[in-house]
């Protein structure tokens, strides 16, 4: 209902839900598929929230506002406000507590609404960019640990592993 009142084919009223226009303008409105739906909402989103949510979607169903941050090289604070409002909304993601590092970082965790949102999103995403973005990730996690790294070491080895960081990825992997 929200796409619909958004592109104005209904409209709500006090007393009910108004159709503008004619049946077929909802049926030509409505998506084949969730993933066109989602499309079409990643679409409406700032360029800066699209980046963001591409980036999250490198990470995983959950993540950290300071592994994005690191990945764009953009404030932590900057990309907290940003999935902030996206949580508030509910588009897209949610909050889901505090996360802390060994390394002193503590900010806010967040995770997708639901997998096909990550799904959908990484997809869109060129693969030059998920590598690079992988390796930052990785890499960001890697330092923020220092001599605790093994506590993260499945997920900073499967970050290397997607970034195409061999070297990385072995040291990781043993560290397991």
């Amino acid at each position: 209902m929200d796409d619909l009142v958004q592109q104005g084919v209904v409209h709500r009223l006090p007393q009910g839900w108004a159709l503008e226009g004619s049946l077929d303008a909802v049926s030509r409105s409505v998506p084949e598929s969730l993933r066109q739906l989602i499309e079409r909402q990643f679409t409406d989103l700032s360029l800066a929230e699209q980046t963001m949510l591409e980036v999250a979607s490198a990470t995983g169903s959950e993540f950290s506002a300071a592994v994005l941050a690191a990945a764009v090289d953009t404030a932590v604070d900057t990309i907290e406000t940003q999935c902030l409002a996206l949580a508030r909304r509910g588009q897209f993601i949610s909050t889901r507590g505090l996360d802390e590092w060994p390394d002193g970082t503590v900010t806010t965790r967040y995770g997708f609404l639901h997998a096909l949102y990550q799904e959908t999103i990484y997809e869109r995403v060129p693969v030059n960019q998920r590598l690079r973005w992988h390796r930052q990730i990785g890499q960001r996690l890697e330092a923020a640990y220092g001599p605790r790294a093994p506590e993260v070491a499945a997920e900073l080895a499967e970050h290397f592993r997607r970034g195409r960081d061999s070297a990385r990825r072995t040291v990781s992997a043993v560290r397991r």
